[in-house]
C-alpha cells in the first residue's frame, strides 16, 4: 500500500474543501470531520445520525476505535462549536437510524448502505487532483492532515502523540510528515562554496 501524505498547503486544503462543498454536501462534511477530529476514517464514517446527534448534545464524540477494540478502550474527542453547527445542519430533519454518510448502494431491503472506504478514497482523490495536489492522497490523509495542523498550531507533540495513541514522539512526527519537512527545509541553504554563476538557472 502506497504511503499517503497530509495536506500541508493551507491554500490547497481550503481549495479542496471548497471543491467538495460545491460537489457534494455529504463529501464536504465527511472531509471536514476527517481533518478536524483526527479519527480513523472507518471509525467516524460507519456511524448513524443518532450517534452524531448525541455527540453534538454532549460536546464530544465517544467511540471504540476498530483498531483498539480488543483492548476495550474508548476514546473521547471534543467537538468545536463550528463542528457542532456543521453536524447539526447536516443531520437536520434526518432520522437517527440513517447512516451519517450514505451510499447510493442499497441493501437487500432497499435501504442505503454506508459509504465505502473505496468510494471515499475516489472522492478525495478527485478533489485533490482538481485543486492541484500532487502528493499521494488517501483516506488516511485526513487524519494525517489533522495531525499536521494540530502540531502546526499547538507545537505540542506529546499531546498529539497521546491523541493518536502512538508509542513515541518520533512515530508521531513521521506520521504527520513533519520529520521529512524539517529535513527538507534544513537543506535549503546548504550551498557552501557554490559560485552564483552555477546557480543562475535556478534562482
Amino acid at each position: 500500500m502506497a504511503r499517503v501524505e497530509p495536506i500541508m498547503d493551507r491554500k490547497k486544503l481550503d481549495a479542496m474543501a471548497d471543491y467538495l462543498y460545491n460537489k457534494s454536501t455529504r463529501d464536504y462534511v465527511l472531509f471536514e470531520l476527517g481533518i478536524n477530529l483526527g479519527i480513523r476514517v472507518t471509525d467516524f464514517t460507519q456511524q448513524k445520525v443518532g450517534f452524531y446527534r448525541n455527540a453534538v448534545k454532549q460536546g464530544f464524540v465517544e467511540l471504540m476505535p476498530e483498531k483498539t477494540a480488543r483492548y476495550n478502550k474508548k476514546i473521547r474527542v471534543p467537538i468545536s462549536n463550528e463542528m457542532k453547527a456543521l453536524i447539526s445542519k447536516f443531520i437536520e430533519n434526518r432520522d437517527d437510524s440513517d447512516w451519517m454518510f450514505e451510499s447510493r448502494n442499497k441493501d437487500s431491503n432497499g435501504k442505503p448502505l454506508p459509504l465505502s472506504r473505496y468510494m471515499i478514497y475516489l472522492n478525495l482523490n478527485e478533489a485533490a487532483q482538481a485543486v492541484g495536489i500532487e502528493d499521494n492522497i488517501g483516506c488516511h490523509s485526513m487524519r494525517k492532515t489533522f495531525g499536521y495542523w494540530h502540531y502546526y498550531y499547538n507545537k505540542d507533540i506529546r499531546l498529539l502523540m497521546d491523541i493518536f495513541n502512538h508509542s513515541s514522539e518520533d512515530v508521531t512526527l513521521r506520521y504527520i510528515g513533519v520529520s521529512e519537512e524539517i529535513k527538507r527545509k534544513s537543506m535549503e541553504y546548504m550551498n557552501l562554496g557554490v559560485k552564483e554563476i552555477w546557480l543562475s538557472e535556478f534562482i
